[in-house]
Protein backbone atom coordinates (compact mmCIF):
# COMPACT_ATOMS: atom_id res chain seq x y z
CA UNK A 1 0.00 0.00 0.00
CA UNK A 2 1.44 3.65 -0.94
CA UNK A 3 0.57 5.82 2.23
CA UNK A 4 -0.03 9.49 1.99
CA UNK A 5 3.77 9.96 3.47
CA UNK A 6 5.69 7.80 1.06
CA UNK A 7 3.46 10.50 -1.41
CA UNK A 8 5.29 13.19 0.09
CA UNK A 9 8.50 12.18 0.02
CA UNK A 10 8.77 11.40 -3.27
CA UNK A 11 7.13 14.62 -4.24
CA UNK A 12 10.55 16.49 -2.19
CA UNK A 13 12.82 14.28 -3.86
CA UNK A 14 11.79 15.04 -7.07
CA UNK A 15 11.70 18.89 -6.03
CA UNK A 16 15.43 18.59 -4.59
CA UNK A 17 16.40 16.79 -7.52
CA UNK A 18 14.47 16.96 -10.68
CA UNK A 19 16.52 14.33 -12.25
CA UNK A 20 15.24 11.22 -10.26
CA UNK A 21 11.45 12.09 -11.05
CA UNK A 22 11.55 10.07 -14.18
CA UNK A 23 12.91 7.12 -12.24
CA UNK A 24 9.88 7.94 -9.48
CA UNK A 25 7.69 7.91 -11.88
CA UNK A 26 8.85 4.47 -13.44
CA UNK A 27 8.38 3.04 -9.57
CA UNK A 28 5.31 4.54 -9.19
CA UNK A 29 3.71 3.05 -12.62
CA UNK A 30 5.30 -0.63 -11.42
CA UNK A 31 3.52 -0.29 -8.04
CA UNK A 32 0.02 0.59 -10.30
CA UNK A 33 0.44 -2.07 -12.62
CA UNK A 34 1.04 -4.75 -9.76
CA UNK A 35 -2.18 -2.92 -7.43
CA UNK A 36 -4.24 -3.09 -10.79
CA UNK A 37 -3.06 -6.73 -11.44
CA UNK A 38 -4.05 -7.72 -8.01
CA UNK A 39 -7.47 -5.96 -8.72
CA UNK A 40 -8.59 -7.47 -11.04
CA UNK A 41 -7.83 -11.08 -9.59
CA UNK A 42 -9.81 -10.17 -6.41
CA UNK A 43 -12.54 -9.23 -9.23
CA UNK A 44 -12.68 -12.61 -10.58
CA UNK A 45 -12.17 -14.58 -7.33
CA UNK A 46 -15.50 -12.51 -6.21
CA UNK A 47 -17.43 -13.11 -9.31
CA UNK A 48 -15.90 -17.18 -9.06
CA UNK A 49 -17.69 -16.90 -5.40
CA UNK A 50 -21.00 -15.37 -6.50
CA UNK A 51 -21.61 -18.58 -9.43
CA UNK A 52 -19.78 -21.24 -7.24
CA UNK A 53 -16.89 -21.69 -9.37
CA UNK A 54 -14.18 -20.51 -7.36
CA UNK A 55 -15.88 -23.58 -4.61
CA UNK A 56 -15.69 -26.09 -7.35
CA UNK A 57 -11.72 -24.52 -7.40
CA UNK A 58 -11.00 -24.72 -4.14
CA UNK A 59 -12.43 -28.21 -3.69
CA UNK A 60 -10.51 -29.71 -6.30
CA UNK A 61 -7.33 -28.09 -5.05
CA UNK A 62 -8.38 -29.81 -1.51
CA UNK A 63 -9.01 -33.25 -3.28
CA UNK A 64 -4.86 -33.09 -4.74
CA UNK A 65 -3.86 -32.25 -1.48
CA UNK A 66 -5.37 -35.05 0.09
CA UNK A 67 -3.83 -37.51 -2.12
CA UNK A 68 -0.47 -36.00 -1.95
CA UNK A 69 -0.67 -36.57 1.59
CA UNK A 70 -2.32 -39.88 0.97
CA UNK A 71 0.76 -40.72 -1.09
CA UNK A 72 3.51 -39.51 1.52
CA UNK A 73 1.37 -41.52 4.42
CA UNK A 74 1.70 -44.90 2.69
CA UNK A 75 5.20 -44.55 2.05
CA UNK A 76 6.39 -43.14 5.63
CA UNK A 77 3.78 -45.37 7.16
CA UNK A 78 5.00 -48.85 6.04
CA UNK A 79 8.14 -47.92 7.13
CA UNK A 80 6.29 -47.20 10.99
CA UNK A 81 4.68 -50.18 11.08
CA UNK A 82 7.97 -52.49 10.60
CA UNK A 83 7.96 -52.74 6.54
CA UNK A 84 10.24 -52.06 3.96
CA UNK A 85 10.29 -48.84 1.77
CA UNK A 86 9.53 -49.27 -1.95
CA UNK A 87 13.19 -49.24 -3.64
CA UNK A 88 14.09 -45.60 -4.74
CA UNK A 89 13.58 -45.34 -9.01
CA UNK A 90 16.29 -43.22 -11.67
CA UNK A 91 13.66 -41.25 -13.64
CA UNK A 92 15.68 -40.89 -16.78
CA UNK A 93 13.91 -38.17 -19.68
CA UNK A 94 14.79 -36.78 -22.62
CA UNK A 95 13.16 -33.21 -24.29
CA UNK A 96 11.40 -35.11 -26.84
CA UNK A 97 9.00 -36.54 -23.96
CA UNK A 98 10.34 -40.08 -23.54
CA UNK A 99 10.72 -41.16 -19.84
CA UNK A 100 11.96 -44.45 -19.11
CA UNK A 101 12.67 -45.64 -15.10
CA UNK A 102 14.75 -48.02 -13.02
CA UNK A 103 14.35 -49.48 -10.13
CA UNK A 104 17.51 -48.80 -7.34
CA UNK A 105 17.09 -51.90 -5.77
CA UNK A 106 20.12 -53.24 -3.05
CA UNK A 107 21.47 -55.19 -6.02
CA UNK A 108 22.54 -51.81 -8.27
CA UNK A 109 24.96 -51.03 -5.92
CA UNK A 110 27.30 -53.55 -5.44
CA UNK A 111 29.46 -52.15 -7.40
CA UNK A 112 30.12 -48.48 -9.02
CA UNK A 113 30.32 -48.71 -12.76
CA UNK A 114 28.12 -49.28 -15.97
CA UNK A 115 24.35 -50.30 -14.82
CA UNK A 116 22.42 -49.70 -18.06
CA UNK A 117 23.07 -48.80 -21.75
CA UNK A 118 20.94 -46.60 -24.30
CA UNK A 119 20.80 -46.69 -28.13
CA UNK A 120 22.30 -43.11 -28.39
CA UNK A 121 22.43 -42.61 -32.19
CA UNK A 122 22.94 -39.05 -34.14
CA UNK A 123 19.54 -38.07 -33.68
CA UNK A 124 19.65 -39.01 -29.79
CA UNK A 125 23.07 -36.90 -29.99
CA UNK A 126 20.63 -34.04 -30.33
CA UNK A 127 18.44 -34.30 -27.49
CA UNK A 128 18.84 -32.68 -23.82
CA UNK A 129 18.78 -35.45 -21.33
CA UNK A 130 17.55 -35.22 -17.88
CA UNK A 131 17.73 -37.82 -14.35
CA UNK A 132 15.68 -37.64 -11.43
CA UNK A 133 15.40 -39.99 -8.20
CA UNK A 134 11.67 -40.43 -6.95
CA UNK A 135 9.84 -43.56 -6.27
CA UNK A 136 7.76 -45.77 -7.56
CA UNK A 137 4.81 -44.50 -5.88
CA UNK A 138 5.04 -40.63 -6.39
CA UNK A 139 3.47 -38.38 -9.44
CA UNK A 140 5.58 -36.68 -11.44
CA UNK A 141 4.45 -32.79 -12.55
CA UNK A 142 6.05 -32.48 -16.43
CA UNK A 143 6.79 -28.84 -17.25
CA UNK A 144 6.79 -27.93 -20.71
CA UNK A 145 7.73 -25.10 -23.01
CA UNK A 146 4.97 -23.71 -23.62
CA UNK A 147 4.24 -23.43 -20.25
CA UNK A 148 1.86 -26.13 -20.12
CA UNK A 149 2.05 -28.96 -17.28
CA UNK A 150 0.83 -32.59 -16.95
CA UNK A 151 0.89 -35.15 -14.30
CA UNK A 152 1.53 -39.26 -14.73
CA UNK A 153 2.69 -41.71 -12.06
CA UNK A 154 6.19 -43.55 -12.28
CA UNK A 155 4.91 -46.66 -11.81
CA UNK A 156 3.12 -46.11 -15.24
CA UNK A 157 6.64 -45.52 -17.11
CA UNK A 158 8.75 -49.07 -18.78
CA UNK A 159 11.50 -49.84 -17.06
CA UNK A 160 15.02 -49.95 -18.19
CA UNK A 161 16.27 -53.11 -19.93
CA UNK A 162 19.67 -54.70 -18.73
CA UNK A 163 20.17 -55.44 -22.25
CA UNK A 164 20.23 -52.54 -23.49
CA UNK A 165 17.55 -50.04 -23.98
CA UNK A 166 16.11 -47.54 -26.62
CA UNK A 167 14.46 -44.30 -26.02
CA UNK A 168 11.52 -44.88 -28.55
CA UNK A 169 10.22 -47.77 -26.01
CA UNK A 170 10.01 -45.34 -23.43
CA UNK A 171 6.82 -43.25 -21.96
CA UNK A 172 5.71 -40.58 -24.42
CA UNK A 173 4.39 -37.41 -22.55
CA UNK A 174 1.97 -35.72 -24.74
CA UNK A 175 4.82 -32.89 -26.41
CA UNK A 176 1.51 -31.97 -28.81
CA UNK A 177 4.64 -32.01 -31.77
CA UNK A 178 6.86 -29.13 -30.79
CA UNK A 179 6.18 -28.42 -26.82
CA UNK A 180 9.19 -29.78 -25.56
CA UNK A 181 9.31 -31.23 -22.59
CA UNK A 182 11.64 -29.07 -20.08
CA UNK A 183 11.40 -30.54 -16.45
CA UNK A 184 9.91 -33.43 -14.12
CA UNK A 185 9.02 -32.60 -10.59
CA UNK A 186 7.89 -34.95 -8.15
CA UNK A 187 4.58 -33.75 -6.70
CA UNK A 188 4.41 -35.77 -3.47
CA UNK A 189 6.63 -33.05 -1.45
CA UNK A 190 3.87 -30.19 -2.17
CA UNK A 191 2.03 -30.00 1.05
CA UNK A 192 5.19 -29.59 2.62
CA UNK A 193 6.09 -26.11 0.89
CA UNK A 194 4.96 -23.00 0.79
CA UNK A 195 5.89 -22.00 -2.42
CA UNK A 196 6.79 -23.51 -6.37
CA UNK A 197 9.39 -21.32 -7.66
CA UNK A 198 9.62 -21.16 -11.39
CA UNK A 199 12.66 -20.63 -13.48
CA UNK A 200 13.81 -19.92 -16.82
CA UNK A 201 16.67 -20.96 -19.13
CA UNK A 202 17.85 -17.15 -19.44
CA UNK A 203 17.44 -16.80 -15.28
CA UNK A 204 13.89 -15.36 -15.23
CA UNK A 205 12.11 -16.56 -11.80
CA UNK A 206 8.73 -16.08 -9.95
CA UNK A 207 7.20 -17.65 -7.27
CA UNK A 208 3.78 -18.82 -6.61
CA UNK A 209 2.08 -19.77 -3.78
CA UNK A 210 1.10 -23.16 -2.86
CA UNK A 211 -2.65 -22.83 -3.41
CA UNK A 212 -2.23 -20.89 -6.66
CA UNK A 213 -0.05 -23.55 -8.18
CA UNK A 214 -2.33 -26.46 -6.85
CA UNK A 215 -5.16 -24.37 -9.11
CA UNK A 216 -3.33 -23.86 -11.91
CA UNK A 217 -2.06 -27.67 -12.13
CA UNK A 218 -5.82 -28.11 -12.27
CA UNK A 219 -5.74 -26.01 -15.30
CA UNK A 220 -2.62 -27.40 -16.80
CA UNK A 221 -1.14 -25.13 -17.17
CA UNK A 222 1.25 -22.61 -15.14
CA UNK A 223 2.81 -20.03 -17.54
CA UNK A 224 5.89 -19.83 -19.15
CA UNK A 225 7.47 -17.73 -16.99
CA UNK A 226 9.34 -15.85 -19.75
CA UNK A 227 9.57 -12.51 -20.36
CA UNK A 228 12.10 -11.62 -23.40
CA UNK A 229 12.81 -13.72 -26.54
CA UNK A 230 14.96 -16.73 -27.11
CA UNK A 231 14.05 -17.49 -23.41
CA UNK A 232 11.50 -20.47 -22.33
CA UNK A 233 11.14 -22.14 -19.08
CA UNK A 234 13.84 -24.44 -17.31
CA UNK A 235 12.75 -25.72 -13.86
CA UNK A 236 10.49 -25.75 -10.77
CA UNK A 237 11.58 -26.72 -7.49
CA UNK A 238 9.14 -26.86 -4.08
CA UNK A 239 10.47 -24.31 -0.54
CA UNK A 240 9.73 -22.35 1.82
CA UNK A 241 10.01 -18.87 2.58
CA UNK A 242 13.33 -19.37 5.00
CA UNK A 243 14.75 -21.79 2.04
CA UNK A 244 17.94 -20.27 -0.02
CA UNK A 245 17.03 -20.82 -3.65
CA UNK A 246 20.51 -21.51 -5.68
CA UNK A 247 20.66 -20.96 -9.67
CA UNK A 248 23.45 -22.30 -11.77
CA UNK A 249 24.36 -21.79 -15.04
CA UNK A 250 25.97 -23.68 -18.20
CA UNK A 251 29.77 -21.69 -17.55
CA UNK A 252 29.65 -22.17 -14.25
CA UNK A 253 28.00 -18.75 -12.94
CA UNK A 254 26.20 -19.50 -9.20
CA UNK A 255 24.08 -17.51 -8.00
CA UNK A 256 21.75 -17.92 -3.96
CA UNK A 257 18.72 -16.23 -3.44
CA UNK A 258 16.35 -15.84 -0.21
CA UNK A 259 13.50 -17.50 -1.32
CA UNK A 260 11.49 -14.66 0.76
CA UNK A 261 13.26 -12.20 -1.75
CA UNK A 262 12.38 -14.06 -4.93
CA UNK A 263 9.15 -11.44 -6.44
CA UNK A 264 5.75 -13.41 -7.60
CA UNK A 265 5.82 -11.85 -11.27
CA UNK A 266 9.01 -12.79 -13.90
CA UNK A 267 11.80 -11.31 -13.11
CA UNK A 268 15.75 -11.70 -14.37
CA UNK A 269 17.64 -13.19 -11.33
CA UNK A 270 21.22 -13.73 -12.92
CA UNK A 271 23.17 -11.93 -15.78
CA UNK A 272 24.17 -14.49 -17.07
CA UNK A 273 26.19 -13.91 -20.89
CA UNK A 274 24.28 -13.73 -24.69
CA UNK A 275 25.35 -17.90 -25.00
CA UNK A 276 24.64 -18.91 -21.34
CA UNK A 277 21.57 -20.37 -19.70
CA UNK A 278 20.64 -22.33 -16.46
CA UNK A 279 21.47 -26.04 -16.29
CA UNK A 280 20.58 -26.64 -12.64
CA UNK A 281 18.11 -24.53 -10.00
CA UNK A 282 16.87 -26.18 -6.68
CA UNK A 283 15.94 -25.51 -2.87
CA UNK A 284 19.38 -25.58 -0.87
CA UNK A 285 17.60 -26.53 2.11
CA UNK A 286 20.54 -26.99 5.18
CA UNK A 287 22.96 -28.73 3.07
CA UNK A 288 26.92 -28.32 3.54
CA UNK A 289 28.25 -29.45 0.73
CA UNK A 290 27.80 -28.86 -3.30
CA UNK A 291 29.37 -30.72 -6.34
CA UNK A 292 29.73 -29.40 -9.53
CA UNK A 293 30.03 -31.84 -12.79
CA UNK A 294 31.74 -30.74 -15.91
CA UNK A 295 30.74 -32.18 -19.55
CA UNK A 296 34.32 -33.37 -19.53
CA UNK A 297 33.54 -35.27 -16.42
CA UNK A 298 35.70 -33.17 -14.06
CA UNK A 299 34.30 -32.66 -10.06
CA UNK A 300 34.62 -28.73 -8.08
CA UNK A 301 33.47 -28.87 -5.31
CA UNK A 302 32.17 -26.09 -2.69
CA UNK A 303 31.24 -25.15 0.69
CA UNK A 304 28.05 -23.82 0.82
CA UNK A 305 29.31 -21.75 3.97
CA UNK A 306 31.37 -19.76 1.01
CA UNK A 307 28.61 -19.01 -0.95
CA UNK A 308 26.92 -15.63 0.05
CA UNK A 309 23.22 -14.75 -0.40
CA UNK A 310 22.30 -12.05 -2.42
CA UNK A 311 18.96 -9.94 -1.65
CA UNK A 312 19.59 -8.54 -5.33
CA UNK A 313 18.55 -9.01 -8.80
CA UNK A 314 20.29 -8.78 -12.24
CA UNK A 315 23.55 -9.31 -10.68
CA UNK A 316 26.47 -11.76 -11.91
CA UNK A 317 26.75 -14.47 -10.04
CA UNK A 318 29.47 -16.73 -8.27
CA UNK A 319 32.02 -17.97 -10.87
CA UNK A 320 32.95 -21.89 -10.34
CA UNK A 321 34.68 -22.63 -13.53
CA UNK A 322 37.81 -20.68 -14.91
CA UNK A 323 37.30 -18.43 -17.88
CA UNK A 324 40.23 -20.29 -19.55
CA UNK A 325 38.52 -23.64 -19.02
CA UNK A 326 35.48 -22.03 -20.20
CA UNK A 327 37.45 -21.26 -23.84
CA UNK A 328 38.37 -24.27 -24.13
CA UNK A 329 34.86 -25.98 -23.96
CA UNK A 330 34.12 -26.92 -20.48
CA UNK A 331 30.65 -26.73 -19.55
CA UNK A 332 29.08 -27.21 -16.63
CA UNK A 333 26.18 -30.33 -16.36
CA UNK A 334 24.98 -30.75 -13.46
CA UNK A 335 25.10 -28.83 -9.80
CA UNK A 336 23.82 -30.87 -6.40
CA UNK A 337 24.40 -30.68 -2.33
CA UNK A 338 26.06 -33.83 -1.49
CA UNK A 339 26.49 -36.27 1.14
CA UNK A 340 29.79 -38.84 1.70
CA UNK A 341 27.42 -41.69 1.29
CA UNK A 342 25.86 -40.62 -1.68
CA UNK A 343 25.98 -41.92 -5.04
CA UNK A 344 26.68 -40.28 -8.53
CA UNK A 345 24.33 -41.46 -11.41
CA UNK A 346 25.87 -40.25 -14.81
CA UNK A 347 24.64 -40.44 -18.52
CA UNK A 348 27.05 -40.46 -21.16
CA UNK A 349 27.30 -39.56 -24.65
CA UNK A 350 27.70 -43.27 -25.89
CA UNK A 351 25.03 -44.17 -24.04
CA UNK A 352 26.46 -45.30 -20.85
CA UNK A 353 24.71 -45.26 -17.54
CA UNK A 354 27.15 -45.20 -15.05
CA UNK A 355 26.76 -45.25 -11.26
CA UNK A 356 29.92 -43.45 -9.47
CA UNK A 357 30.86 -43.34 -5.51
CA UNK A 358 30.19 -39.38 -4.29
CA UNK A 359 32.92 -39.48 -1.96
CA UNK A 360 35.33 -41.00 -4.37
CA UNK A 361 34.72 -38.92 -7.33
CA UNK A 362 35.22 -35.53 -4.88
CA UNK A 363 38.39 -37.21 -3.54
CA UNK A 364 39.58 -37.91 -8.05
CA UNK A 365 38.16 -34.25 -8.55
CA UNK A 366 36.62 -35.89 -11.91
CA UNK A 367 34.81 -39.21 -13.08
CA UNK A 368 37.25 -41.69 -13.62
CA UNK A 369 36.13 -44.74 -16.76
CA UNK A 370 34.98 -42.00 -19.32
CA UNK A 371 36.46 -42.61 -22.57
CA UNK A 372 38.63 -39.70 -24.59
CA UNK A 373 35.79 -38.89 -26.96
CA UNK A 374 32.97 -39.68 -24.44
CA UNK A 375 31.28 -36.58 -22.64
CA UNK A 376 28.92 -36.30 -19.60
CA UNK A 377 24.78 -35.28 -20.81
CA UNK A 378 23.20 -35.72 -17.48
CA UNK A 379 23.96 -36.26 -13.96
CA UNK A 380 21.83 -36.87 -11.07
CA UNK A 381 23.16 -37.42 -7.01
CA UNK A 382 21.55 -40.49 -5.37
CA UNK A 383 21.20 -40.19 -1.99
CA UNK A 384 22.63 -42.99 0.73
CA UNK A 385 19.07 -43.59 1.64
CA UNK A 386 18.33 -45.36 -1.88
CA UNK A 387 21.18 -47.76 -0.97
CA UNK A 388 18.97 -49.85 1.47
CA UNK A 389 21.68 -52.65 1.07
Amino acid sequence: MITRKQIEEWMQEAELRPGSAPQLINILGERLQLLAQRNEELLSETIQLRDGTRVEELEAQLAMLEGQLDLLKRRYGRLEEGGEEEPACLVLYRDDGRVLQLSLDPAVFKHAGQIATFTIDAEAAEHAYGLLVTHAEDELLALFASGRVATFGVNALPAVSANGSDWTNGYQADTRGSDNLRGLLPTAALPLHDYCVQVSRRGWVKRTMREHFQSYIEKDFIGSGVKVKADEPFGLFFANASDQAVLVSQQGSLLSLPVSFLPYNPEESIKLGVSDHLIDAFNLGKEQRLMLVTNHGHIVVRETGSITPSETLKVKGQQLIPPGRIGSGTRAVALAPWHAQDWLAVLTSTGRLLLFQAARAAEDGRLTGLTDQETVLAVRIVPAEADAG
